[in-house]
């Protein structure tokens, strides 16, 4: 019966975030703008991410175009291009650029958050930067991931938003999209994902979907989803324990009463007065730093509070 009233559940859920055909559209028409004006200046560029792979949610307006650079170029090379590209192909729409482990290109495109990103074109061996891994994560999904589970994954990515798990940068510490894809090639549905983390997920888990590893002593996440493009790497690392437990508490209630509300939780008003009566805080404000990276503040913040 409960399998059921989930199924009910799920259903509803998927019409309020499946993106429509003319987003789906839309968005890979600027893609392919974008992809067109890169090769005229003589790279190979690629549409990843949740679009390529058509995993997103309605309303999530991301686009992640890759260039490649041959293995043979120089890391100061790739930087000083990869920049002048990714500002070239964006110049009408206010470029700003962004660090991760070297920089690149970010603009609002007709609404749309766009990354350009320059990496290193790998097959077989060592990355040499740590985007270079990301083309052959879309790669693999696109192979794996067959098309009625990508709304497995949409259900999974707005039951973790619903809690405020979803994304793995600092400021949220919880579940990346190529780590829910992963997930659900794994478990092949939603409900198939939570009965498991609900029974048995307990103390280290650890998935393993090409078998590539003998030993998982090097990790010490308590969550172990290996990389299938890389065996040495963590998909899961960024996720702390907080977020894991709320997800397998979610997990647990879920399965007992499936509702809307795991999915879209109503917004209560806090009561500010009630919560601090009878204590003594101390209150430090800082102002927002201008012209800095909201990740790094995040990181900056968290090791301020240790």
């Amino acid at each position: 019966m409960l399998v059921i009233e989930s199924k009910k559940v799920e259903e509803r859920v998927l019409k309020r975030i499946k993106p429509s055909k003319e987003e789906i559209e839309k968005s890979r028409e600027i893609a392919k703008r974008l992809i067109k004006e890169i090769e005229k200046r003589g790279h190979e560029a690629l549409l990843v991410g949740s679009v390529a792979r058509d995993t997103f949610i309605s309303g999530d307006k991301d686009i992640d175009v890759f260039f490649f650079f041959d293995p043979e170029a120089s890391r100061a090379e790739l930087e000083r291009r990869g920049l002048e590209i990714g500002k070239a192909v964006l110049a009408d729409y206010n470029p700003k650029t962004h660090y991760a482990e070297h920089p690149y290109t970010k603009a609002v495109v007709e609404g749309y958050e766009v990354e350009v990103v320059p990496c290193y074109k790998i097959r077989t061996g060592k990355i040499i930067s740590a985007v270079d891994r990301t083309p052959l994560h879309s790669e693999y999904v696109l192979k794996k991931l067959k098309g009625e589970h990508k709304d497995e994954v949409r259900l999974l990515k707005q039951f973790l938003k619903a809690f405020e798990g979803y994304g793995a940068d600092a400021k949220v510490k919880g579940f990346s999209g190529y780590l829910c894809e992963l997930l659900i090639i794994a478990n092949k549905s939603l409900d198939e994902l939570l009965k498991n983390a609900a029974h048995d997920w307990k103390k280290k888990i650890v998935i393993d979907l090409e078998k590539s590893r003998e030993s998982y002593d090097k990790f010490p996440e308590p969550l172990v989803v290996i990389d299938p493009v890389d065996a040495d790497r963590n998909v899961a690392a960024a996720v702390d324990r907080t977020i894991l437990s709320k997800f397998i508490i979610k997990a647990r209630e879920y399965l007992i009463k499936p509702s809307e509300e795991f999915f879209f939780p109503s917004k209560k008003p806090m009561d500010l007065k009630r919560l601090v009566k009878g204590r003594n805080l101390l209150v430090v404000s800082f102002k927002y730093p201008q012209d800095v990276i909201e990740e790094i503040v995040w990181s900056q913040l968290e090791k301020l509070t240790k």
